[in-house]
């Protein structure tokens, strides 16, 4: 009876999502992906001098060496005034908080479909026992935020590479960071207190459509249409530039 109901349950399954496709592509897709016996690996990759790259070992080397070149280690001439929580004068601000509500509601809206990160915590998990652990979180979290450090396991992150369009070409491959569940949770706290910090100073403008929730990279206006595409973007911009630009509205813990 049991292995009857399974089979129908799944039947059903199916059929809703056949019959949803159109509305639906995403889930459609991803229970597709599931079914695959097997999963594709990337193909054999051409070296600078043009020689075949088949081994995994040669393959991740080149990967590597691609996706670290695509990254600006150098620094501009300007420094940052911010050098840590730690420097600045003893209650001269309000330290950041977080609240146990806003883990709690971020926990209850986790997919328990997405893979967990290096540090093994299962999204499904996470989700079922909330209540239990929203509390303990927000303290990690807190003292995260006001002490500028960042625990271990979040920096970890599983690389994966995607193609684009011709794969042995290894610049056509794009690096995607599989990165620690919680860890993600809290820069999901961040990116609230930064977007509220900006739509109260009025940063971002009405016209400013890259990088913004619910717009475009697409601009019309006067008869002329642009189309905006950063290429790794935040990859080619020196850290210690983005730093001075941030501090002109942040506080010094966010900033840091």
């Amino acid at each position: 009876m049991c292995k009857d109901g399974i089979r129908k349950a799944n039947a059903q399954l199916e059929l809703n999502l056949a019959r949803d496709a159109e509305s639906n592509k995403k889930g459609f897709y991803r229970y597709v992906s599931q079914k695959r016996q097997a999963k594709e690996n990337i193909t054999s990759l051409m070296s600078k001098t043009g020689k075949p790259v088949t081994t995994e070992e040669e393959k991740a080397e080149v990967l590597n060496n691609i996706f670290a070149s695509v990254f600006n280690g150098g620094l501009s001439s300007h420094t940052s005034r911010v050098e840590g929580p730690q420097d600045r004068e003893s209650g001269s601000k309000v330290p950041p908080t977080v609240r146990e509500d806003q883990v709690l509601d971020h926990l209850g809206n986790l997919n328990i479909h997405k893979p967990m990160g290096p540090d093994e915590k299962q999204p499904r998990v996470l989700r079922e026992l909330a209540d239990v652990v929203a509390r303990p979180f927000s303290m990690i979290f807190e003292k995260s935020w006001q002490s500028g450090e960042v625990l271990n396991d979040w920096k970890k992150g599983n690389i994966a590479s995607i193609f684009k369009k011709d794969r042995k070409d290894p610049g056509n491959n794009q690096p995607v960071s599989l990165t620690s569940v919680t860890g993600k949770i809290m820069e999901q706290i961040l990116l609230e207190a930064l977007l509220w910090c900006m739509e109260d100073k009025e940063v971002i403008q009405h016209s400013h459509h890259g990088f913004t929730k619910g717009k475009s990279n697409y601009i019309s206006g006067q008869g002329k249409s642009f189309y905006l595409d950063f290429c790794e973007v935040f990859d080619m911009v020196p850290h210690n530039i983005l730093l001075s630009k941030l501090e002109i509205g942040f506080d010094e813990w966010t900033v840091w």
